[in-house]
């Protein structure tokens, strides 16, 4: 079965739907659609109840500079009090959290360990040049997985502990509270990120953080890395779709016709157009004529795995997050190439007939014959895969 870290914090709550148009349309930042918006709505908003949905879908940074810097004069007085206390709040839990992040990282370098952190201050730097205009509890660095051993003991050393450990990542918890996830590859090998974490070194960009350069992902794989952590959380985090979107605004100098090459090379281009597709829909993004024509070719594929706008508010607005089958069936539609859909297929065939501690006794016999009459043909299309280098779909040139 599909192995989707719990992330508590990402539970999506119901909201009005309308209300949650109206705050995204605010965060996006165009001035005329957000102020058409609130002067059709103005004498009918509940502003602390639009805070609250805000909060509940990690929107409320966004929300508090939309507010802060355009309409704070539609705005009572009591709201915006409450966002710029949240801002002030956030604004200093971000300042500690990076110092940590600094002194890791200078840490590591003393050890000679290349590392790369993303998400968390420097995507808040990099996307939206404010480290606090992003909601996050923990920091997360990128190694080499040959580090894996010596940052475990240096994490160890400087007083964290071992939270969660999973076949990609390690998550280091300290009592005073800073949590620290320590990554060798982006996501789980059955989701197949199309770059290993040298090739990501090899491409990697720098940024300032608290007047210090410190390298980051280069624009390209910012993207990437977003969609992918959009593809595992069931794009439920909207946070991640407003990354997207602020991204598209920052990244003019992109060359997307070359970029969508290499996504469609290398079986991701799907997953990245479904992101910048809800980007265009919920935070109003103008997307280039490149990336719209590449999108037209998917919209199908993209309606049917649930993405269509109405639908899509449907799964964002319910409390449920798709699991076992249907994820399975949403992660195979998003990937448009037979043979990156195989490791999902391969993962339902397990999870049918791997015999299960519940199972009643006829249950159990049933699936462990079927069980060991899959195992190694399945086994055999693992290993086959590996050979011919599908793990890491390793690709050499014509990179953007």
């Amino acid at each position: 079965m599909v192995l989707s870290r719990p992330d508590p914090s990402s539970e999506v709550l119901p909201a009005n739907r309308s209300d949650l148009r109206l705050c995204c349309a605010i965060c996006a930042g165009d001035l005329d659609i957000a102020r058409q918006s609130l002067d059709s709505r103005k004498d009918f908003i509940d502003w602390l109840a639009l805070i609250e949905i805000a909060k509940d879908y990690r929107l409320a940074m966004l929300l508090y500079r939309a507010v802060d810097s355009r309409f704070a004069e539609l705005v009572s007085p009591s709201a915006l009090e409450v966002l710029r206390s949240l801002y002030a709040d956030n604004l200093a839990r971000c300042q500690a959290m990076t110092a940590e992040l600094l002194r890791l990282l200078d840490r590591l370098a003393s050890e000679q360990i290349p590392a790369i952190p993303f998400k968390g201050p420097v995507w808040g730097a990099q996307l939206y040049g404010d480290i606090a205009l992003r909601t996050y509890g923990d920091l997360d660095v990128l190694i080499r997985e040959c580090d894996v051993a010596k940052v475990t003991r240096i994490m160890l050393d400087q007083g964290y502990q071992i939270g969660m450990s999973l076949s990609w990542e390690i998550s280091f918890v300290r009592a005073t509270g800073e949590s620290v996830d320590v990554h060798w590859s982006i996501a789980e090998k059955i989701h197949q990120f199309p770059l290993t974490a040298d090739e990501l070194w090899a491409r990697r960009a720098t940024i300032t953080l608290a007047g210090t350069p410190v390298p980051t992902l280069c624009a390209e794989d910012t993207l990437l890395v977003i969609c992918f952590n959009g593809l595992t959380e069931d794009w439920q985090r909207f946070d991640r779709i407003a990354d997207v979107a602020e991204f598209m605004r920052a990244s003019s100098a992109i060359d997307w016709p070359k970029f969508l090459d290499m996504c469609r090379r290398r079986g991701c281009e799907r997953l990245v157009l479904l992101g910048m597709h809800l980007a265009k829909e919920l935070f109003l993004v103008r997307l280039p004529q490149s990336v719209e024509l590449r999108l037209r070719a998917h919209r199908q594929a993209i309606g049917r795995a649930g993405y269509a706008s109405d639908a899509f508010m449907d799964v964002l607005t319910s409390p449920r997050r798709r699991e076992g089958l249907e994820s399975l069936r949403y992660l195979a539609r998003m990937r448009e190439g037979r043979r990156e859909r195989i490791p999902y297929y391969q993962s339902l065939a397990y999870s049918l007939f791997k015999p299960k501690d519940d199972d009643a006794p006829w249950q159990r016999t049933s699936r462990q014959v079927l069980y060991q009459v899959l195992r190694l043909p399945l086994l055999g299309v693992k290993h086959g895969l590996r050979v011919l280098g599908h793990a890491n779909l390793k690709e050499t040139d014509n990179r953007p």
